[in-house]
């Protein structure tokens, strides 16, 4: 039963990993790089829907935690942009 729990609750308990702990430790490197890549993942897959699809899969408990880090999912997640840019100047007010 804890076998197939385990991604969930560390899914759950992610977000409290960048934090110090209660002795003052903080996140070594394995930690932080693991910490950048879930950043980048979340932004990408609010505008991707390849890994946004990913996303959902795995935090529905449908596919296994190591989708996220699948080939497809890690290159669109490290080498696209975070975010889309703007499709044109930002809109002027006239008259201001």
């Amino acid at each position: 039963m804890a076998r197939a729990v385990e991604p969930a609750w560390l899914a759950a308990v992610g977000s409290d990993r960048p934090y110090a702990s209660p002795d003052g430790t903080t996140a070594g490197l394995g930690e932080r790089l693991t910490t950048w890549y879930l950043d980048r993942l979340f932004a990408r897959a609010a505008i991707d829907p390849v890994v946004g699809a990913a996303f959902r899969d795995v935090f529905c408990l449908t596919a296994p935690p190591t989708r996220l880090v699948a080939p497809r999912i890690f290159l669109r997640t490290v080498f696209l942009p975070r975010r889309p840019g703007l499709p044109g100047p930002p809109a002027v007010v006239e008259g201001v």
